[in-house]
């Protein structure tokens, strides 16, 4: 200092020695050369320092220097994780807190923690009176939080790795290094177990390893921070998205809306601000989805009465794709993160990343975190409220399809549905199916017994929540019944599931709904086929003579021809046909289809085709066409063409997700079986023979018989086509017993008579009726 010419050696009352003499000749030669305070014609004054003692707006200036590399000098430590520094240019004075460790400290009564004195030494040693940079990351009650910055590297991990300091979760995400540091700096000392973690035992394992990562299918979403899921063996399990927490009411905030008054009651989903929001993004992004489930702890259940409100919770990290569904919901501010104790290691292994995606949320003022106060999802409840449903039910009919939303599913053809359109809850019964009961609350109310499932209800139940709970739905409300449940077709992309049910045997047709609706056929014909592959409730079914009859025989028979165009022949004399009248509907709607495709072309393998989808395929012509997936393997899928009833295999790469407003109209070709008559055993060319008949080009006339059985006049000659067949000797009667259609039996009898005297077709060797028996492997259908 003497020879930099900033100090003066004392001239009196000193002994002189040898050193002495050593700073007197240093200082001569400093005034020689005009060194520091020797300057000719300097003045003191130039060299006073203007300090700023203290910063008047201490937001202000964290605000401009955020995250900004500040060159200063440590004048003080107070202990290992709080110093004094001076701030380079301007000589600001700051404490400055190490952002995300916390170290021994020492209290206002003079006691001080366990290497308080080591830890603080362990700073001293490396930053007091040296050159460092600061880095500001955050402000706690006018305390600047930030990382200094040595150049041997961050003292915040130094002390992290010698066992000083533990991560603290409210600042470590505000650490510019990374909290995966600073976490891999602490388990580093954790391991060694040295000073503060001398006595540190990792935390038990309370799972079994297996349980540890699997993939599932979300089936329901129970809250913002629960879904049920089914494993790969079928069994479902609840789990708990773990690290955040659902919205909920603070203490004494009311419920959105106004207040409730006599039957109404608090409705969480509804009534709890952002509740609703969270639940819709967790529904419309993960319901029928498979999601990988990393189980990070279990949650034991809580000792004495709680036990039963609080039992043992499997919480878990769930991720679909790229996304991780807690910093999903914490980043859009619709949950708010758990915070846990200091030294709880049952944690999300991402905690960090949790902890960052709240801050941004909270930055952001989003959802929960928002200015304005929230208020619920107001829905009218008009289950159950005979009143009320009649006031909606002609708003209903006259909208005809709407959209909906399946929020519960009681029994196997009765949902809870939210209409938002009409901003309410509505109890619907499936039309046209009638389904076993499942177990249920009975007469006493809850805390009376539980009544029986009856027979295949459970199944029913449990293949209706499969198909749509939780699920977008489009409903058709047509009635209502006397306690104000709504009667209606419901439709899940595209399928009815008043059919669905009935196909797979799990309802029986309610012919009372169903016979007003352009859906009884084909629900006859899903039930005769669930009858003989003795499906669900017709697993013991046994067809007796009278069950023959798919009216009343003393009925006449009806005959209401319509226009129609055969557009694909099948086996078995069955059909796919286009009613002419719905020319320009159709017409209108692959106009649409085409503007849809033209401009929004879908991406190349962005479609992952299920079996059962209606979708968007490409055919030959390069034009789009509405298309049902019957089978997928490899990469080439089965498909039918809905709305002209050929059958193709293509590539999925031709496949495509259709909107779904395209996706409402019923399908414009229809499948149907030629009446009163079946081929024979044998090979025949009964089917090359209605198709030439029927595929020429000319509308033909139809007329529903009995199911989905019909028969077919030539439009310009009315000819029989049926009659026409059997002339012809390519088919052969199928008998029918029912009194109002003995006419037409004795018509074409007299024609299947004809064609055996003729020897024509199949009749060619003789009489072949009779090896049409029992004895000889026949049916005799």
């Amino acid at each position: 200092m003497v020879s930099e010419g900033w100090l003066e050696v004392k001239k009196t009352g000193i002994r002189p020695d040898e050193q002495y003499g050593r700073l007197i000749e240093l200082e001569e030669k400093a005034r020689a050369a005009g060194l520091g305070r020797w300057q000719p014609n300097a003045d003191p004054k130039e060299h006073i320092r203007d300090i700023t003692w203290s910063v008047e707006n201490v937001q202000r200036f964290f605000d401009s220097n955020k995250k900004k590399p500040i060159k200063a000098v440590v004048e003080f430590v107070r202990d290992c994780c709080t110093v004094r520094a001076t701030l380079l240019p301007d000589f600001y004075p700051a404490m400055i807190a190490l952002t995300g460790i916390r170290g021994p400290s020492f209290k206002q009564d003079g006691s001080k923690d366990e290497y308080a004195d080591e830890a603080k030494f362990f700073t001293e040693s490396r930053l007091l009176q040296r050159d460092v940079e600061i880095i500001l990351e955050g402000l706690n009650n006018n305390l600047l939080i930030g990382t200094i910055v040595h150049p041997a590297g961050s003292i915040t991990e130094a002390l992290l790795k010698q066992g000083f300091a533990r991560c603290v979760d409210w600042s470590i995400g505000m650490y510019s290094g990374g909290a995966d540091k600073l976490r891999a700096a602490e388990r580093e000392a954790k391991e060694k177990k040295i000073r503060i973690w001398k006595n540190y035992e990792p935390a038990q394992i309370n799972f079994r390893e297996g349980e540890k990562h699997y993939t599932a299918k979300v089936v329901e979403i129970n809250n913002a921070d629960s879904i049920t899921v089914k494993l790969a063996s079928g069994q479902l399990k609840k789990i708990f998205i773990s690290g955040v927490r659902p919205p909920k009411l603070a203490p004494g905030e009311e419920a959105a809306g106004p207040p409730k008054t006599g039957k109404e009651k608090f409705r969480p989903i509804y009534d709890i601000p952002f509740m609703f929001e969270a639940r819709e993004f967790l529904r419309k992004k993960l319901i029928g989805q498979k999601v990988d489930v990393t189980l990070d702890y279990v949650q034991q259940p809580r000792a004495g009465e709680a036990e039963r409100d609080f039992p043992e919770r499997h919480c878990c990290s769930v991720v679909i794709g790229d996304t991780n569904v807690a910093e999903a919901l914490l980043s859009r501010g619709l949950a708010s993160i758990v915070f846990y104790r200091q030294d709880d290691e049952q944690r999300p292994s991402n905690y960090d990343v949790l902890l960052a995606a709240e801050q941004k949320a909270q930055a952001g003022k989003k959802g929960l975190h928002g200015k304005k106060t929230a208020t619920g999802f107001r829905v009218a409840d008009v289950s159950g409220d005979t009143a009320k449903a009649k006031a909606f039910l002609p708003g209903f009919q006259r909208a005809g399809k709407q959209e909906a939303i399946v929020e519960y599913v009681g029994s196997g053809s009765r949902f809870r549905i939210l209409i938002p359109k009409s901003s309410c809850v509505v109890s619907l019964i499936l039309a046209g199916v009638r389904c076993p009961k499942g177990s249920r609350m009975g007469p006493a109310g809850p805390n009376g017994p539980i009544l029986p499932a009856e027979e295949g209800g459970e199944a029913a139940l449990n293949f209706s929540k499969e198909l749509a709970a939780q699920r977008d739905v489009t409903v058709e409300i047509s009635d209502m019944d006397k306690v104000g449940n709504f009667i209606g077709w419901m439709f899940v992309e595209g399928k009815n599931v008043s059919l669905e049910l009935v196909e797979a045997g799990h309802g029986s047709v309610n012919h009372y709904s169903a016979e007003r609706s352009p859906y009884l056929s084909a629900l006859e014909k899903a039930e005769a086929n669930a009858k003989a592959r003795k499906l669900g409730i017709w697993a013991n079914f046994v067809e007796s003579e009278a069950e023959v009859k798919t009216e009343d025989d003393h009925s006449d028979r009806s005959e209401h021809y319509k226009r129609v165009m055969v557009v694909e022949t099948l086996p078995n004399l069955h059909f796919f046909a286009q009613n002419v009248e719905d020319g320009p509907k159709l017409e209108a709607l692959m106009d649409n289809v085409r503007q849809e495709f033209s401009s929004n072309p879908p991406l190349q393998g962005s479609y992952a085709p299920k079996r059962g989808d209606v979708c968007a395929a490409r055919f030959s012509d390069g034009q789009w066409y509405r298309a049902k997936v019957e089978a997928l393997q490899g990469g080439k899928a089965e498909i039918l063409y809905l709305d002209y009833g050929n059958r193709e295999s293509t590539s999925v790469g031709n496949l495509a997700l259709l909107p779904a407003s395209l996706k409402s109209a019923e399908p414009f070709a229809k499948e149907y079986g030629l009446a009163f008559v079946r081929e024979h055993t044998e090979d025949s060319d009964a089917e090359y023979a209605f198709g030439v008949l029927v595929k020429d080009g000319v509308p033909v006339l139809l007329n529903v018989e009995y199911g989905n059985s019909v028969t077919l006049l030539k439009s310009d000659t009315k000819a029989d086509v049926a009659k026409t067949l059997i002339t012809d000797g390519q088919v052969l009667l199928d008998h029918r017993k029912e009194r109002r259609f003995q006419k037409i039996m004795e018509e074409y009898k007299d024609a299947q008579e004809q064609a055996k005297r003729s020897r024509k077709n199949i009749w060619r060797y003789g009489d072949i009726t009779a090896d049409d028996a029992k004895e000889f492997g026949m049916s005799g259908r």
